[in-house]
């Protein structure tokens, strides 16, 4: 394999991962944005007056009981697992005891067998008592001191073994007042078909989606098809074996087709009701028919070139600035030209408009512009206000008067003044 060879195929590795990452992002954009849009509108149009907010705060509700359940039980756990531990040490305290009692007796019984003393002996300060009775004395006195710490600790211990059951109790009864109240939400047979449908979005991460503001969501799903619609686009590209693009492309143009989208999207929905399945109603977002807007959206992502060139087309046609004057029929023209030998095949480069439409500005058929009309002026040398007037239709003797020679009908000599002064400047726009 050459170098050549080998970099291309590690390209189109590098392209077609990329592919299969946006495909998986905005697959999953596309369906959580669409279903929850649905949803949405769903809950918008029932009957039963419920919102999509209510339904948050409904969702919201349940899910801070089933939170505090959580604590709750698990607080459970904790202490049960700290009463069994008391439990056995109340057991190890006891067991302690009853030895240290045994104990207790059986040094007696050694004493009561030395000899016949008494239960004092230990505490009589004789000097004729036996070393050896002496001796079991003192264990005696040991084991009783043991004893007394025995129960010392059973004490602090029992007494932190009732605590902990007591807690115990207080938790399961709190335990059993908060699902008694999520019983009751659950019962709530409008909510609860919404909860069911929000638990089942709630599987694939799509719930925190259905909870975003109506406006925000469907931008979302305009931009999630937009960049699908390149996605298609790309995919044709990357397995066609004419058409070859680099890398930079396959990386930016899925934010081009987002972008395009959402600008198609306020291009469209600033006509109102094309996009819209119900525009009677008062709130924009409701009742926006998702099909026709996602259409929308993937084919503008899908040809950005064509969505680009009908927003440019749009802007020009909203930014069109309107010719200053009015307009006005052509009166001497025709006459005009015939005199200056002048044709309007000549005229063509200079109006550039199509030839049957400068006939009928001509003719005298249709209204000439008032940018045209300079144009003409200063093409034959003649004031405007000569060849055009407001009239669209001219009596016939008019049209007769204009026939006659200049012998018959002496111009007046202010005209030849005006005609003489706005010759230099009409001059100016007989660039081709």
């Amino acid at each position: 394999m050459t170098p050549r060879v080998e970099f291309v195929t590690k390209n189109r590795l590098i392209i077609g991962i990329w592919l299969v990452l946006l495909y998986a992002l905005s697959l999953w954009a596309v369906v959580g944005t669409f279903s929850s849009y649905q949803l949405q509108m769903k809950i918008q149009g029932n009957r039963e007056n419920v919102t999509v907010s209510s339904v948050i705060r409904f969702l919201q509700s349940v899910q801070d009981l089933d939170d505090q359940i959580k604590l709750r039980n698990k607080a459970l756990a904790t202490l049960d697992q700290e009463w069994q531990k008391n439990l056995q040490k109340v057991s190890e305290q006891e067991a302690h005891l009853t030895s240290l009692r045994l104990e207790e007796e059986k040094i007696w019984l050694d004493i009561s067998a030395t000899g016949n003393y008494p239960k004092t002996v230990c505490q009589s300060t004789e000097s004729n008592v036996d070393a050896t009775i002496q001796e079991l004395c003192q264990s005696l006195l040991h084991t009783q001191h043991s004893i007394t710490s025995a129960k010392t600790s059973l004490f602090k211990v029992q007494r932190k073994f009732g605590s902990t059951r007591m807690a115990i109790e207080d938790i399961r009864f709190n335990l059993e007042e908060l699902k008694i109240e999520r019983r009751i939400l659950s019962e709530n047979e409008v909510m609860g078909d919404y909860m069911t449908e929000f638990g089942g979005m709630q599987a694939f991460g799509f719930d925190k989606i259905a909870k975003l503001p109506t406006e925000l969501l469907i931008l979302i799903l305009t931009a999630s098809m937009g960049t699908l619609g390149s996605l298609i686009n790309l995919t044709r590209t990357f397995l066609s074996d004419e058409e070859r693009q680099p890398f930079s492309w396959y990386a930016l143009r899925p934010f081009l087709g987002m972008i395009t989208a959402i600008a198609i999207f306020v291009l469209t929905k600033s006509g109102e009701g094309m996009i819209s399945a119900n525009s009677s109603t008062s709130d924009p977002t409701q009742g926006l028919n998702p099909f026709f807007l996602s259409f929308v959206a993937i084919i503008s992502g899908l040809l950005s070139e064509h969505a680009y060139a009908r927003i440019h087309d749009a802007g020009l046609s909203f930014f069109k600035v309107k010719p200053r004057g009015t307009e006005r029929w052509a009166l001497l023209l025709q006459e005009t030209m015939q005199k200056e030998k002048k044709n309007a095949k000549d005229l063509l480069p200079f109006v550039k408009v199509e030839p049957s439409l400068l006939d009928n500005w001509i003719k005298g058929k249709k209204p000439v512009p008032p940018d045209k009309q300079e144009i003409i002026a200063a093409w034959l040398n003649t004031p405007a206000r000569l060849l055009f007037s407001d009239q669209p239709n001219l009596p016939k003797h008019t049209t007769a008067l204009s026939q006659t020679s200049d012998d018959q009908i002496p111009e007046p000599q202010a005209t030849k003044e005006v005609a003489a002064s706005d010759s230099e400047g009409q001059q100016r726009l007989l660039s081709p």
